[in-house]
C-alpha cells in the first residue's frame, strides 16, 4: 500500500504536490479543530453553567445583604427606642417610689387614717375602726368602720362618705350598709392599696 502511494506522489506535478500537501494540513486542521471545538464546547458550556450558578449566588448574597443592612439598621432603631423606653421606665419607678398616691409606707397611712377620723368627728360620726393589712402582689390597708347617726344626721353623714372620698390615695369603698332604727347603723370598708 505505502508503494502505491508513493508512485502516486512521484507522478504528481508540483503544483499539485503542493495542493495535496495544503489538502493534508486542511484536512488536519479540520480534525484538530472539530476535535478541539466539542472539547471546549463542552467546557464553555460548563463554564456557562458556573457562571449562572455562581450569578444566583451573587444574587442571593446581594439580597441577602439589603436584608442584612436594613435589619441592621431596625435594630439600632430598636435599640434607640429600648433605651428611651428603659429611661422612660426609670423615671417612672422614680415617680412611683416618691408617689404618696401609689406607694403608701406606715407613716403616709397613719397620716390617711388620721385624716379619715377627723371626717368623722368633723361630720359628728360616732363609729368603730378596725385596721388590717395585707401584702400580696400589692399592699392593703383596710378599715372597717361600724357606726351610728341620727337620721336628722344624714347630711353630716354624706359629707362624711364625699370626704372619704377625697383622700388622696388609691382606694376602693368595698361595701356600704345600713340599718335602720331609731337611729341608723352603718357598716362600711375602705380598702386603701399601694404598690410595694
Amino acid at each position: 500500500m505505502m508503494n502505491k502511494i508513493e508512485e502516486y506522489l512521484n507522478t504528481l506535478d508540483k503544483k499539485n504536490i503542493i495542493l495535496l500537501y495544503v489538502s493534508v494540513v486542511l484536512a488536519a486542521f479540520v480534525v484538530y479543530y472539530n476535535f478541539n471545538y466539542s472539547v471546549l464546547y463542552e467546557k464553555i458550556e460548563n463554564c456557562e453553567r458556573e457562571i449562572n450558578t455562581l450569578q444566583k449566588k451573587l444574587k442571593k448574597t446581594n439580597e441577602l445583604n439589603l436584608k442584612f443592612v436594613k435589619i441592621k439598621k431596625e435594630f439600632k432603631k430598636l435599640k434607640n427606642q429600648n433605651i428611651t423606653l428603659n429611661e422612660d421606665l426609670k423615671y417612672l419607678n422614680v415617680l412611683i417610689k416618691t408617689s404618696s398616691l401609689l406607694h403608701i409606707n406606715e407613716k403616709e397611712f397613719l397620716s390617711i387614717l388620721k385624716s379619715v377620723l377627723q371626717k368623722a368627728v368633723e361630720s359628728n360620726i360616732k363609729a368603730s375602726y378596725l385596721i388590717d393589712k395585707e401584702i400580696n402582689d400589692y399592699q392593703k390597708y383596710i378599715i372597717d368602720i361600724n357606726g351610728v347617726f341620727a337620721p336628722s344626721n344624714f347630711h353630716s353623714f354624706y359629707l362624711f362618705i364625699k370626704n372619704l372620698e377625697k383622700i388622696k390615695a388609691v382606694k376602693k369603698i368595698e361595701y356600704l350598709k345600713f340599718e335602720k332604727k331609731d337611729r341608723i347603723n352603718f357598716s362600711l370598708r375602705i380598702v386603701f392599696w399601694s404598690l410595694l
